[in-house]
């Protein structure tokens, strides 16, 4: 909020601008992961888990035929997630200097 005061303050945003991104930003917080956690999953046998809700979300074990290499995932998961690198796009975003968009017309500034 602090942020978007400054804009305001150096005058880079209008003040109506200003309260619609501080308005944003509030609901914004509202809609975070512990809403979600609570939403998404129960506790079964004193650790939580996710909620099955086709076709949204299906629990590995539904889907994983018996005899395949799939029956133990972690491994696999594992190994996948270890190939993973920063893609060009995400180094380039890093080399630049922090800008942000104004959600009502789009415009950048710095």
């Amino acid at each position: 909020m602090n942020l978007v005061r400054d804009e305001v303050r150096v005058k880079r945003v209008s003040k109506s601008e200003g309260r619609a991104f501080e308005r944003d930003i509030r609901q914004a917080h509202t809609r975070d992961s512990t809403r979600v956690l609570a939403k998404r999953a129960k506790q079964v046998g004193g650790e939580l888990q996710i909620v099955a809700d086709p076709p949204l979300i299906i629990p590995i074990e539904d889907i994983i035929v018996p005899g395949s290499e799939w029956e133990d995932p972690e491994p696999l998961i594992k190994k996948l997630l270890s190939t993973y690198r920063p893609s060009r796009w995400t180094r380039q975003i890093r080399k630049r200097p922090l800008r942000w968009a104004c959600p009502l017309n789009g415009s950048f500034k710095n």
